[in-house]
């Protein structure tokens, strides 16, 4: 607050020397200096880390059912957002459009997917929720009753389970226009009536540049062939569409390489809000079936759905285990059983690969999880509590949990807990490294390979004060996932069990794009948005 009471805003960035950080490059320049430097008080660099496999990238491939239909509801605003989706199924997919005779909001796109558009109007869908006047009635408020309202009034229920893509605008046109931002609202009234959303900004015409150097080296820009619009735009539809299909379910069976396990694979993860915890777990069969879990009162997971149908569940408030003296006593029987060890009603021998997001039992749920409790293939179940001055409780090894695997999957965050990495040797590759690297006999890191978007030059600095172009310059630097193999079965290698982990941060269905958490878990962080 300022002196008159009034709220202050805050900077949303903070301008320092570098601007928005330093190039690859400069951080190893960096290192190197600081080498010498602290030689002189006696502290060395750490080892160089390993790397795991060749410089080959190995992908897992996903098959797919062509006999499987889609049905996508389109809500537009503009007619150009409902032509650049069109075009992108025709001319992008490859697909044949053919208009349904008996109703002329009906498109049934035919070719490798079997896909049926259903036009909308999405003029009342996309609009923002005006804030109340009066200051009566919380912003979360007024947007559940509007949320409530589509339901109801606008949307209504389906009975098969459909797609949506809805045209609307970002979250800072809403900043700006001092309108409250739907989309929260808009993924539980969907969801809530059987629909998948995925939200899709506007789309605009291509537009030729005015001018363009003869010796360029970049080819003069062209519209999307057979479109009025750009490569971008119709790439941006692409990714929208095939998300959609994604929240239908649309898996298939992994094409595994040589060398890796090809088992059933499940991700756990917990959500924190506030003192409520809401586990998910996800588990994805070896052909491709993928089922989701939520916890019942009991702890059991009495909510048991294939994945396409999780987003309803969570919009209806199910596997939400509310604070109390039974909170952890439900969230460990639900944790245990979908591990299968023990007397769980869930147990069964057969080869299994769980990953887990530490950063959701970094506080309680599950100790076991913590740096300084975890001893490799000593499994501690959840809901067992270790007290940090006294011994470990009973451990069960391998031999209690046939075909049980544990993986251990930490992100940097913003507590900084995994350092950065990058490549040591700038004769033979660039600082800016990728690929899985050994820290320890159990613990990898994994760094995926720059994204497309970012294509600042490699030999761009920013510690030369006389360029000072560079320091506006965008840079991308790797962050790696830790990757712990904490429980395996007495023959497996656990740089294979890492290698698979690692490679599953880049085999999804629904994008080309490398993703923060691998496979199941990915789908989990998803999910995170229907709650």
């Amino acid at each position: 607050m300022d002196v008159d009471g009034k709220e202050s805003r805050r900077a949303k960035t903070l301008v320092h020397a570098a601007n928005t950080g330093l190039v690859p490059g400069d951080h190893f320049d960096v290192h190197d200096r600081l080498r010498g430097l602290l030689a002189r008080r006696g502290i060395r660099p750490l080892l160089d880390l390993e790397r795991v496999g060749s410089r080959a990238t190995r992908k897992i491939k996903a098959a797919f059912d062509p006999n499987t239909t889609y049905t996508i509801e389109l809500w537009t605003q503009s007619d150009i957002t409902r032509e650049a989706v069109l075009a992108t199924l025709e001319h992008h997919f490859g697909l044949a459009p053919a208009c349904d005779p008996g109703d002329n909001s009906v498109i049934r796109f035919a070719g490798d997917l079997d896909i049926t558009v259903r036009l909308r109007n999405g003029a009342e869908v996309g609009v923002g929720v005006q804030p109340d006047p009066d200051q009566k009635k919380t912003d979360d408020a007024l947007l559940q009753l509007h949320t409530n309202r589509l339901a109801r009034e606008v949307l209504g229920g389906s009975a098969d389970r459909l797609g949506a893509i809805v045209e609307l605008q970002d979250a800072a046109f809403f900043q700006r226009a001092r309108l409250i931002d739907p989309k929260p609202g808009l993924k539980k009234a969907f969801a809530r009536t059987n629909r998948r959303l995925q939200c899709l900004r506007p789309a605009q015409l291509f537009t030729e540049p005015k001018t363009w150097p003869e010796n360029a080296k970049r080819k003069k820009p062209e519209p999307y062939p057979g479109t009025r619009f750009g490569a971008s735009t119709i790439l941006r539809v692409a990714s929208a569409i095939t998300d959609c299909l994604r929240q239908l379910g649309r898996f298939g069976p992994y094409q595994m390489p040589v060398g890796l396990p090809d088992i059933e694979q499940v991700g756990i993860w917990l959500h924190h809000d506030g003192p409520t915890c809401i586990p998910m777990v996800i588990r994805q069969q070896p052909d491709g079936t993928a089922t989701a879990y939520l916890p019942g009162a009991d702890g059991s997971p009495s909510h048991t759905v294939p994945y396409a149908d999780l987003p309803a569940l969570l919009a209806d408030g199910k596997g939400r285990i509310g604070p109390g003296r039974q909170q952890k006593q439900i969230l460990a029987a639900f944790l245990v059983n979908v591990l299968g060890v023990g007397g769980a009603a869930d147990s069964a021998t057969h080869d299994r690969i769980v990953m887990v997001r530490a950063a959701g039992f970094r506080n309680w749920g599950w100790d076991w999880m913590q740096d300084k409790h975890l001893r490799p293939d000593q499994l501690i179940l959840p809901g067992v509590e270790i007290e940090d001055d006294t011994d470990l409780p009973e451990t069960i090894g391998p031999d209690k949990t046939p075909g049980l695997r544990i993986v251990r999957v930490r992100d940097r965050s913003s507590t900084m807990e995994v350092p950065r990495g990058f490549a040591n040797d700038l004769d033979k590759h660039h600082p800016r490294v990728s690929g899985l690297f050994r820290a320890s006999e159990r613990v990898y890191y994994s760094v995926n390979p720059k994204s497309d978007q970012m294509q600042t030059p490699h030999g761009r600095t920013k510690l030369d004060p006389d360029i000072h172009t560079n320091f506006s310059v965008q840079a991308s630097n790797p962050v790696p996932l830790e990757i712990c193999v904490a429980h395996q079965q007495p023959d497996d290698d656990p740089a294979a069990l890492a290698t698979l982990v690692s490679l599953l941060r880049r085999a999804h269905a629904h994008t080309d794009q490398a993703t923060k958490y691998p496979g199941v878990l990915h789908l989990c962080s998803l999910a995170d948005e229907y709650l």
